[in-house]
């Protein structure tokens, strides 16, 4: 993630990270989202309000983001929006694999999960996790779940990230 609100967009960008200027709901979200960019078709595959003031999209393609990023400035310089960065994951794979490991600490999926969508249409957090080999599998002991990677479906690169951040976590392989 860049170290400032103000640092340019890398070339190879497909995530921003959002300061939003009032708590929002994930639809009260992407509905001002919508509105503000004039989207009429859905150019983002991700959406996590991780917090009621900061949301994460991934866009459909470099190109797509760095659009939308150009028009942030201008809405941030208008005082419609409080600002936008790169974010640390960019991706829809690398942002489920993140959310999955970061809501490994409650045991569950946790209740804000992210808005996912395939060709413009959403799906559930399952279905887009079954589209990566990630699925995720509740014990009934507390703080524990087990992750199941299906290694044919994942980039090498995204299992050796997701599992450097699950330590202590049961894996089980289909190899």
């Amino acid at each position: 993630m860049s170290s400032s609100w103000e640092e340019p967009l890398p070339p190879s960008c497909t995530s921003l990270m959002f300061k939003l200027g009032r708590k929002m709901t994930q639809q009260e979200f992407l509905v001002r989202f919508n509105a503000l960019y004039g989207y009429e078709f859905c150019p983002y595959n991700f959406v996590h309000l991780p917090w009621s003031t900061l949301a994460i999209v991934n866009f459909l393609n470099a190109e797509v983001c760095a659009d939308c990023w150009a028009r942030t400035k201008e809405l941030t310089a208008a005082g419609e929006m409080k600002g936008a960065r790169a974010a640390t994951h960019h991706g829809l794979e690398s942002n489920l694999v993140d959310y999955l490991s970061r809501a490994k600490g409650s045991g569950q999926i946790a209740s804000r999960p992210p808005l996912v969508f395939d060709r413009g249409s959403s799906i559930s957090l399952a279905q887009a996790c079954r589209c990566f080999g990630l699925g995720l599998m509740r014990t009934k002991a507390p703080n524990f779940h087990q992750i199941h990677l299906d290694f044919y479906s994942m980039s090498q690169t995204a299992v050796w990230h997701y599992l450097e951040k699950m330590p202590g976590t049961q894996i089980l392989l289909d190899i």
